[in-house]
């Protein structure tokens, strides 16, 4: 049997991808078929990808029900370009995304729009609930993590990365490219990596890690960050990973290797005064 077959036309086909697009765009549909980009949004979300990914298949549902016509921005007038807190926003200012998840608001023309158009109101009020959901749970979330104090990292001058009294695993590589963070927390462009100095930090760095440290490693690191070659993201996903299965997700966030605009970095929040390394 097709696997075709057992879909309904009313279904909606949703992917979740990591392939940049051409327009930058959050996502986008056609009739039924949908794209949501899965990359960057901690940057957008305080950190929580989960709720504007969530936010992005419901909103694209809403506006494929209004048959919206993405490609004519100024003649739709369901398509908001200046933010007004509705789910139709168009955000080109990435950050304004917030603005939508914290109001879980459907304005009064779009809403017109959607029952003029003969949409079951079931519908409606489903993603209403489901939005306002979204909104209850983001709101909450980042007002308990404000509330939370992070450990004290800690690199010993065998180089050992502690938090608190809890030793981090990662192999010397990874460890290199972590310290080089910690050591870094005013941030920097990926173009720093061409440089020998830092290629040269790095090795330094490894070679506390791993007495029969390799050249070649550093350097392959270092040109996949400037690059920003998928190597580097793989490397960065699996840090980061590795932070969060280790301090679990609310403390690992304020730890977690970053991108903020150009500038690349451990959470902004982190003091630098909680960092420590001893050589």
């Amino acid at each position: 049997m097709n696997a075709s077959s057992n879909i309904s036309p009313d279904d909606f086909f949703v992917i979740i991808t990591s392939i940049k697009n051409e327009k930058k765009w959050f996502s986008s549909f056609k009739k039924k078929d949908i794209f949501i980009n899965a990359l960057d949004w901690e940057k957008y979300t305080n950190n929580q990808p989960q709720f504007g990914i969530a936010h992005q298949i419901i909103e694209n549902i809403f506006s494929s029900l209004l048959d919206i016509d993405v490609f004519n921005v100024k003649d739709d007038s369901n398509i908001h370009e200046e933010p007004i807190g509705c789910i139709n926003d168009l955000c080109t200012n990435k950050r304004r995304i917030i603005l939508k998840i914290r109001t879980a608001y459907i304005c009064d023309t779009c809403l017109d729009s959607f029952l003029e158009k003969h949409n079951d109101k079931k519908v409606i009020l489903h993603i209403h609930n489901i939005i306002t959901n979204l909104r209850d749970n983001f709101i909450n979330y980042d007002k308990i993590k404000s509330d939370i104090n992070p450990y004290k990292v800690i690199v010993s001058k065998t180089g050992e990365i502690s938090f608190g009294d809890k030793i981090l695993k990662l192999n010397a590589l990874h460890k290199a490219l972590y310290l080089y963070y910690l050591k870094h927390t005013e941030g920097f462009e990926n173009n720093v990596f061409t440089k020998n100095e830092t290629k040269k930090e790095m090795y330094n760095y490894y070679f506390i890690f791993k007495n029969t440290a390799d050249k070649k490693g550093i350097d392959y690191i270092c040109d996949s960050h400037a690059s920003g070659s998928p190597y580097f993201i793989t490397v960065k996903s699996k840090i980061n990973t590795a932070l969060t299965n280790f301090l679990g997700s609310e403390m690992a966030d304020y730890f977690l290797i970053k991108k903020y605009g150009e500038i690349n970095k451990i959470d902004e929040r982190l003091d630098k005064n909680l960092i420590v390394i001893e050589f």
